[in-house]
């Protein structure tokens, strides 16, 4: 990952940002790395990183939960503790049902005879109503039950001075007595018929206080045992119940753990930005020579210089690049050699550097000749002062024409050239 700092490779996107030597690296190893160059503490940008990927994961937690993991549970997490009590206070009184449940194996059969004792009951009391009417209607008819007063009839011949033979009076008395028979015949019938009713009425009024007494028994009987269906059903209710204060419980361990994890990552990112302040402070001149070095580079090459800004923020270490023009492309490669030298400048104060900076053509197509020129001119001399060794590869067609300073760039062409003539190549090996 360091090297490819002093071998950019134009196709792994290596010139298009300054601070990055390839597009796919990651802004934490692009920390890590210019830390490490320039000399700051790149254990900071680690564990940075560490905990970045450590939040990142209680981030999808915590998003899952909030999304419905946890569906029909979650809810108002302000809420979760009533829901967990309440929850809890039901799977107890489910338990304490299960508990103490009393099975009835026949218990449909007694719930049948329960509702047959009651009809039964019913219709008794019903048939003992109609008696009563009946006996009412007895009493009634007995009472006015009365024999005919023939001797009114008598005593009316008598007043009227018609004195009545002796076969008439025998006939009166007939028709007296005969009437009498008919009366008391009534009577008895009657007495009989009202005798029978209440003796029914009675009757059933004791069948029902059987039957009433039986059906207290099955009742008694119903209301302290239940079904196996009953049954059943109560401990479905009593595991659904269980199940769910189980999921709360979990979910409140997930949510707890998360809120942890949050706090402990504010509190590690604090912990980390005050290292990192305290990394800056002890390593303020570390910073200025690698600020002035990218300065002196950018002179090198523009009238105003560009500047690189370095400063800590809570995600770690920050390197910008801002220079006039920065929307040129050729600007934007320029800021990419100065960085590069800014970056073999220090590298090689550390005793780290590998001895050499390449850059490719790639880096100076789009870059002004002047410009050009300049920079070939300063990666000369910084190699002559500091010693190391500035590889540069151009065609022949990108050597700047019109110079502008008195920089002997044909000293430093390395020989052999390789050409496409005849005979060229490299080491005489001729490519099709």
């Amino acid at each position: 990952m360091l090297f490819n700092y002093f071998a950019r490779r134009a196709s792994s996107g290596a010139f298009l940002y300054p601070q990055q030597q390839s597009s796919k690296q990651s802004p934490a190893d692009t920390r890590v790395a210019l830390s490490y160059l320039l000399g700051l503490d790149w254990r900071i940008s680690v564990e940075r990183e560490q905990l970045r990927q450590s939040t990142e994961n209680t981030k999808k937690l915590q998003k899952a939960a909030q999304d419905g993991l946890l569906e029909g549970l979650t809810g108002d997490p302000k809420q979760l503790l009533t829901q967990s009590v309440l929850v809890q206070e039901d799977v107890n009184r489910m338990t304490e049902a299960v508990r103490s449940f009393r099975m009835l194996p026949d218990y449909a059969e007694r719930e049948k005879e329960a509702n047959s004792l009651t009809r039964e009951i019913n219709k008794l009391a019903d048939e003992n109503a109609q008696d009563s009417l009946y006996i009412h209607d007895l009493e009634v008819s007995l009472s006015s039950e009365l024999a005919p007063q023939l001797d009114d009839v008598h005593r009316m011949y008598l007043e009227a001075g018609v004195s009545l033979p002796g076969v008439a009076l025998q006939r009166f008395e007939e028709v007296r007595k005969f009437h009498e028979s008919v009366v008391r015949n009534r009577k008895m019938y009657l007495e009989e018929e009202l005798t029978q009713a209440r003796l029914n009425v009675e009757t059933r009024l004791r069948k029902m206080l059987q039957l009433d007494e039986r059906r207290t028994e099955v009742m008694t009987l119903l209301k302290t045992h239940g079904a196996l269906q009953h049954y059943s059903k109560l401990q479905s209710e009593l595991s659904r119940a269980e199940a769910r204060a189980e999921q709360i419980k979990q979910q409140q361990s997930i949510l707890h753990e998360v809120a942890e994890r949050v706090a402990q990552f504010k509190i590690d990112q604090q912990r980390l930005y005050l290292r990192l302040q305290r990394d800056f402070i002890e390593n303020e001149q570390l910073l200025k020579d690698a600020i002035l070095a990218f300065e002196e580079a950018s002179r090198a090459l523009y009238e105003n210089a560009g500047n690189l800004n370095i400063y800590p923020s809570e995600t770690g270490p920050n390197f910008e690049v801002t220079i006039q023009g920065m929307k040129s492309q050729g600007v934007n490669n320029a800021q990419i050699f100065c960085f590069d030298m800014m970056l073999m400048r220090m590298a090689t104060r550390r005793g780290i550097s590998p001895g050499f900076l390449i850059h490719d053509s790639s880096l100076f197509d789009p870059i002004d000749e002047r410009q050009k020129e300049r920079a070939l001119e300063y990666g000369a001399k910084l190699a002559d002062q500091i010693g190391f060794q500035y590889i540069v590869t151009l065609n022949s067609d990108q050597i700047p024409k019109e110079r502008v300073t008195n920089f002997p760039l044909e000293a430093y062409i390395v020989p052999p050239l390789l050409t496409d003539e005849p005979g060229g190549g490299l080491f005489g090996i001729e490519f099709n």
